[in-house]
């Protein structure tokens, strides 16, 4: 009676040191170790594996395998279930003990595993189901160089173990999940540092400006299929939604074509949520924005030493977008030698960087947005032809607010509650002035003009009602909308805008006090648009 205490004893300590094992997340590798090393006494053995079915359901893989000997069957080796003996084991939860694995394999003279284990000199086996929540996850093997070593008295023992190594299990798959996860925001930290590394000689302000660029990567997490950003019922509207739903699930090429603040990008961005890239990145380039030296570099990246100040390895929007989508906004404002280049991109799906002569292929889904007049660029020599066919496989025209004015209400609510919600404000109502105003407005900043009156009459406004004073927009456009009138077309209206704003900038385009900063838009976006209606920049105006 004391040897069998003893025993049980010398069991119990056993299973606890192996249980406390599992329980500190060691590898699979460590587990199959320590197992062998404790149970010699116990259960007799001389190889034991550990195997794992596959997300199919179908396949077994061996993940780690302890031998005392030559090893046929290693780790990594696969073999489907489907028809064995093993698919009733790791189905239906039985237990097999084997007593002689000749005998079996004359019986069974296919079985490949068997036949592989014979050949390490394994003569019987024990084979148990192991489960995670009571699904099936694979099976634990026991082998013995000599026959009929395995009972059912050693099949509690090891089913015991066997519960363990199930969590175990299930505790390193969810660290293996967590380990991708780290790996992923690895690589990402790797590319983020890897541009920053590649401007270091440039200014701080072109730093900042590559950090918020680099933004879009986030974009990544937002996958929801939906309209919601897309706030109104006109008809023009309904119709650009019609042909964006028609269009996302291709790869088809789309330009994106309407005035400043019309929203190309909220279409692009949705164009991309609805295809099946949705899970890849989206990367915006402002085509405007960039400096005609550091384009090609940007867009295509470029390689150590190609230029000065290129001190690495640059990765460029092409490649970066790889798998995913582009947005290329503002495309009427790139120089011709890039638009050579976007056409090899289009063509041929490769480029090369910058000081390289390696062709990169790349698979992106191209989508482009301009407010220019492409066919008169064309006709300008301004913009090639080819390309502009290539881009407009699929036009879509965003139309300008001034043609959905019933859509005011529901986008003047649309940002009050936006701001209401940034700035802890508890607004009730609008009043009917600021929407018969806004009505009458023509408003040449379009919806990006909407949202940046919105805001400032926010800060401004006290109360639960919210107002905007007609002096927040330009008076001479205020004033021929309150006449009434019609003789002045939108050009013109846009045009006087703007020359009211330079005037009161005293010519200055940029920075605080600048004519952009009184417009409420981008200083590129603000010089092209002068540009069209035939503005000249000068020093002063009186």
């Amino acid at each position: 009676m004391l040897k069998d205490h003893t025993k049980c004893d010398e069991e119990i300590r056993l299973l606890n040191e192996i249980v406390v094992a599992i329980t500190k997340g060691r590898t699979m590798e460590d587990l199959v170790d320590l197992i062998y090393g404790k149970l010699g006494d116990r259960v007799p053995h001389n190889r034991i594996s550990v195997a794992l079915l596959e997300p199919d359901g179908k396949t077994l893989v061996i993940v780690a395998c302890r031998s005392d000997g030559k090893v046929f069957l290693p780790a990594g080796y696969r073999y489907p279930i489907a028809g064995s003996s093993l698919e009733s084991i790791v189905l239906e939860g039985k237990t097999r003990i084997i007593p002689d694995l000749k005998e079996y394999l004359a019986k069974k003279p296919h079985s490949e595993p068997t036949e592989l284990i014979v050949k390490e000199g394994m003569r019987s086996s024990l084979t148990l189901p192991l489960f995670i929540e009571g699904k099936p996850t694979g099976v634990m093997f026991f082998s013995s160089r000599e026959t009929n070593t395995y009972h059912q008295e050693h099949v509690a023992l090891l089913q015991y173990i066997a519960s363990h190594l199930a969590i175990a299990l299930e505790k390193a798959q969810m660290l293996d999940e967590l380990q991708k996860l780290n790996e992923l925001k690895t690589r990402f930290v790797e590319r983020l540092q890897a541009e920053v590394a590649a401007r270091t000689s440039e200014l701080e302000g072109l730093k900042e400006k590559l950090l918020e660029e680099n933004i879009y990567l986030k974009e990544e997490l937002r996958t929801e299929k939906s309209f919601y950003d897309i706030v109104g019922n006109a008809s023009p509207l309904k119709q650009v939604i019609a042909q964006v739903k028609k269009v996302a699930p291709t790869n088809a090429t789309v330009l994106i074509r309407g005035e400043t603040g019309t929203g190309k990008e909220m279409i692009a961005r949705t164009l991309h949520k609805l295809s099946n890239r949705k899970d890849k990145v989206f990367v915006k380039v402002n085509c405007s924005a960039l400096t005609e030296t550091l384009i090609a570099s940007e867009l295509f990246g470029h390689e150590k030493g190609s230029f000065t100040g290129a001190i690495a390895r640059k990765v460029g929007r092409f490649e970066l977008a790889n798998g995913g989508t582009i947005f290329l906004d503002e495309i009427g404002e790139l120089p011709l030698e890039i638009q050579v280049k976007i056409l090899r991109v289009l063509q041929e799906r490769e480029f090369e960087r910058v000081g390289g002569n390696q062709a990169i292929k790349v698979d992106v889904r191209i989508i482009t947005a301009t407010n220019r007049d492409l066919e008169k660029a064309i006709a300008e020599g301004k913009f090639r032809s080819d390309l502009f066919f290539r881009l407009n496989v699929f036009p879509i025209y965003l139309p300008p607010l001034r043609d959905r004015l019933e859509d005011i209400e529901d986008l003047t609510w649309y940002f009050v509650r936006k701001y209401s919600k940034k700035m802890n404000r508890n607004i009730e109502a609008v009043s009917k002035k600021t929407f018969d105003l806004f009505k009458r407005y023509p408003w040449p900043g379009n919806i990006r003009e909407l949202e940046n009156v919105i805001e400032r009459g926010m800060i401004l406004s006290e109360g639960p009602i919210f107002s905007v004073d007609p002096k927040y927009l330009m008076p001479s456009l205020t004033f021929e909308a309150n006449r009434g009138s019609v003789s002045l077309s939108f050009n013109e209206a846009a045009k006087r805008h703007i020359l009211e704003a330079l005037k009161k900038a005293k010519g200055k385009i940029y920075g605080d006090g600048g004519a952009a900063h009184i417009l409420q838009v981008k200083p590129t976006t603000l010089i092209s648009k002068m540009k069209r209606l035939g503005i000249q920049q000068k020093k002063e105006y009186n």
